[in-house]
């Protein structure tokens, strides 16, 4: 379940950490996707420091446990979904979110390309 590219990224820049937080992640997965009542739904991606598990309607993710990382909630909370995914649900003590789930697309994408035509001399 854990990418091996990520596995490896953690414990070079954690350490002994980094090795037990892996060792504990598969189980806490399962325990925050019952929890939460999901259901896994695609290959489970990641970042730098944290995995993205799709499941139905939203992504659940959990990051290393790091001082940077504490307050990433908060701004999920206090953005309210305006100019950011929504926030779901939290677990502090696990650094772990249900997210709204988002697509590998841009707004290029789905908005017809139009001419726009500036006002003033020529």
């Amino acid at each position: 379940m854990i990418p091996a590219a990520f596995a490896k990224a953690t414990v070079d820049r954690e350490g002994a950490a980094g090795a037990a937080w892996l060792a504990e992640l598969p189980s806490l997965v399962g325990e925050l996707l019952t929890r939460w009542k999901c259901e896994r739904d695609g290959a489970v991606m990641h970042g730098e420091v944290g995995v993205v598990v799709p499941v139905q309607g939203a992504v659940v993710k959990v990051s290393f446990p790091h001082p940077g990382n504490i307050h990433e909630p908060d701004a999920f909370a206090a953005w309210g979904g305006r100019g950011a995914v929504h926030l779901y649900e939290r677990d502090d003590t696990c650094f772990a979110m249900l997210l709204e789930r988002t697509h590998s697309t841009t707004l290029a994408a789905h908005v017809p390309t139009r001419t726009v035509s500036a006002a003033g001399p020529s």
